[in-house]
């Protein structure tokens, strides 16, 4: 297999587990990072994750108000 099938699918695997919020994240950038890849943070995923916390932090507030 060369080695861009082999980064190519690890970038595949991290974008699958940041998308659905799996385990592993951790475990897969060790591996592109040994492989030399460049990491990049996706503004998508970012405002996911924070649209999350804000719904849940609102859920929460509104809960406790009533």
């Amino acid at each position: 297999m060369q080695d861009k099938s082999i980064n190519n699918a690890l970038l595949a695997l991290r974008r699958q587990i940041i998308r659905e919020n799996l385990d592993g994240l951790a475990e897969v950038e060790t591996l592109l990072r040994l492989r030399g890849v460049p990491l990049r943070v996706r503004a998508a995923a970012l405002r996911r994750k924070c649209w999350a916390i804000v719904t849940i932090s609102v859920a929460y507030v509104t809960y406790i108000v009533r």
